[in-house]
């Protein structure tokens, strides 16, 4: 799913919301222990079969975080997946990584749920 200009800006605004929900002004444990330039490697996998959707809003997550991310989706938004797919290989700050986990599951988790629920009711109405 490619978000148009007027649905980026809702995404972007949620994503700041959510943010300044979950963390606040900043997750001091994070901030206080992890060195600002420290990059890791992090892999998103699935804990159940289901239908992908939120890609590109988790990936608005960690750019708002990391301007150097670097975003390798392993599957595409509709793709049907099994439990332990890997959808996402992306590289950021570790500071970016532990600060937008939580945000970012929450959108992939909620839109993943919606579009995995439809799936179920189109087939269903399809025979």
């Amino acid at each position: 799913m490619i978000l148009d200009l007027n649905e980026k800006k809702a995404a972007e605004l949620l994503i700041e919301m959510a943010l300044a929900e979950d963390v606040g002004s900043g997750d001091v444990s994070t901030n206080n222990l992890i060195p600002p330039h420290d990059r890791r490697t992090a892999y998103m996998i699935t804990k159940a079969d289901g239908v992908v959707a939120g890609l590109e809003v988790a990936q608005m997550v960690f750019a708002k975080l990391d301007s150097g991310l670097s975003w390798l989706p392993q599957v595409k938004d509709g793709d049907k997946v099994q439990k332990g797919t890997v959808i996402v290989r992306f590289s950021a700050t570790y500071r970016a990584i532990l600060t937008g986990e939580r945000t970012a599951l929450n959108f992939l988790q909620r839109m993943s749920g919606i579009a995995t629920e439809s799936h179920l009711y189109a087939e269903a109405v399809a025979g």
